[in-house]
């Protein structure tokens, strides 16, 4: 995926009317950070993908339930 296409993700979030601006800052916190790790290791953007991103990076460390319930909602 190229820098445009990532981009391009980040400009839906920030225009769209149906989140807060708390949800947009969260949503986009997450979606970065899968990114950067999907793109380090050359995976696509789907969701088998995303199920590996959740198990080695999110649910690995505790976090604490509003940061796993914002990120959830993000990756729904």
């Amino acid at each position: 995926m190229s820098t445009s296409r990532y981009a391009d993700w980040r400009a839906d979030l920030d225009a769209s009317r149906d989140l807060s601006d708390l949800d947009k800052q969260s949503y986009g916190f997450v979606l970065g950070w899968f990114e950067s790790w999907r793109l380090r290791k050359g995976l696509r953007a789907e969701r088998p993908t995303a199920v590996v991103f959740w198990k080695e990076q999110v649910m690995v460390k505790p976090r604490k339930d509003w940061q796993r319930e914002r990120w959830a909602e993000a990756g729904a």
